[in-house]
């Protein structure tokens, strides 16, 4: 059975390389296709509301097959 700890450290593991992966490829795409004079706050919002739902799947998959494998074992 896996432990509560190392639930935790996978979850927030992948909760972290997902993060910076979200933030640094955003900003490479914003500045590659997205006109300087375009650049807003605007696009910024969307950007940081994309990752607040990629982040709100991301851990239901995550925490739902760390407790299924919980459970299973």
């Amino acid at each position: 059975m896996l432990s509560s700890r190392k639930i935790t450290t996978r979850f927030v593991l992948v909760y972290v390389v997902a993060g910076f992966a979200w933030i640094f490829i955003g900003d490479w795409f914003v500045q590659r296709y997205i006109d300087p004079d375009r650049r807003s706050s605007a696009v910024e919002r969307l950007k940081g509301c994309t990752f607040i739902a990629f982040t709100g799947i991301l851990m239901h998959v995550v925490l739902r097959h760390l407790l299924r494998a919980r459970k299973a074992a």
